[in-house]
């Protein structure tokens, strides 16, 4: 009922938890997971990790974190489960109240509370919360979820609130194909945005017209993802993705994935704004990178990015945009 991996002993010095490992199907957390392990054993090799996944958490929070010292440091995977969308804000709300002498350290994180009439209520129970916690550390990874931690959920904890990219961009993959055909990777679930169908369409139509052969994938799969596959099951879709000349998406990780493996790729957003402003902040200075706001500029977008010559992110250059995490595992 407990899955742990330990990258080194350090008998009883603390110990870093990574908590909400994902047990489920989306790539895109796994590829998050991944990436916590690797920054972690950068920048802290000398420290335990434990990984608890998102099902010991379910099963019981109390079991899964019984041997959790007051030393020890709580890191919450990265990702976009806190609000109103998921199931996930109870958990660790629950978890916060529950370990007021841990520091707890959130990884890049989108926080979203959809309108309704309990919208107010649930952003008032999350502050209570969260301002009851001195040693709680939270990046966010979109304006919109920073701006909601400065002014409504953490107002008077502005030191202990960052914004830094999604830690996934924190990978690099070398893998390289033959690259041929268009690849789309598109959301159907409660993040997608009605709008993008009339631009799909127009994409689609346009692509066609280049005689670009066309794939389709999801970073979702509808099965578990046990720990020990998990890199594997990165490492696939990785492949996937490196094999096309080009990648259409509204997902974040469909652009993540399509960044990370130097493959060209025409990005629209979601629901929540998150995949928009990522683009903004941390990309749109890559050439092979264009985000489409609308049917009119299709076709420029397209002609951009297949155009775009020496196709490589340098992730060194963005590095130094972590140091918020670092130094709050820190302190």
């Amino acid at each position: 009922m407990r899955t742990i991996r330990r990258r080194r002993s350090a008998g009883n010095e603390s110990r870093l938890f990574i908590l909400n490992i994902p047990s489920h199907g989306n790539l895109g957390d796994h590829l998050i997971s991944l990436a916590e392990q690797v920054f972690l054993g950068t920048y802290f090799p000398a420290k335990r990790v434990e990984l608890i996944t998102s099902a010991d958490l379910f099963f019981s929070i109390r079991f899964a974190l019984a041997d959790v010292r007051k030393d020890d440091i709580l890191c919450v995977t990265g990702g976009g489960f806190m609000g109103s969308l998921y199931a996930e804000e109870d958990r660790f709300l629950k978890i916060i109240d529950r370990f007021p002498d841990n520091k707890i350290v959130f990884f890049p994180q989108s926080f979203y509370y959809a309108p309704s009439k309990s919208r107010q209520r649930m952003i008032n129970r999350a502050a209570k919360v969260y301002g009851a916690h001195k040693s709680l550390y939270v990046a966010a990874r979109d304006t919109s979820s920073y701006s909601l931690l400065r002014n409504e959920l953490m107002p008077d904890a502005a030191d202990r609130i960052s914004l830094v990219p999604d830690i996934a961009l924190f990978l690099h993959s070398a893998f390289r194909h033959t690259r041929e055909g268009v690849l789309y990777c598109i959301r159907n679930d409660a993040e997608s945005l009605q709008s993008n169908v009339s631009i799909l369409d127009k994409i689609k139509a346009s692509l066609s017209e280049k005689g670009l052969p066309e794939r389709f994938t999801d970073t979702y799969v509808d099965r578990s993802i046990p720990l020990d596959k998990e890199a594997d099951e990165v490492s696939k879709m990785f492949e996937e993705f490196a094999k096309a000349r080009l990648v259409v998406t509204d997902r974040l990780h469909g652009m993540i994935f399509a960044v990370i493996t130097d493959t060209p790729v025409i990005v629209l957003d979601n629901v929540t704004g998150k995949v928009r402003q990522m683009y903004d902040m941390f990309l749109k200075e890559i050439p092979f990178v264009r985000f489409v706001q609308g049917c009119t500029c299709v076709e420029s977008c397209i002609a951009d990015v297949l155009a775009a010559g020496n196709c490589i992110f340098d992730h060194e250059s963005i590095k130094h945009l972590y140091l918020p995490l670092i130094n709050a595992i820190e302190a």
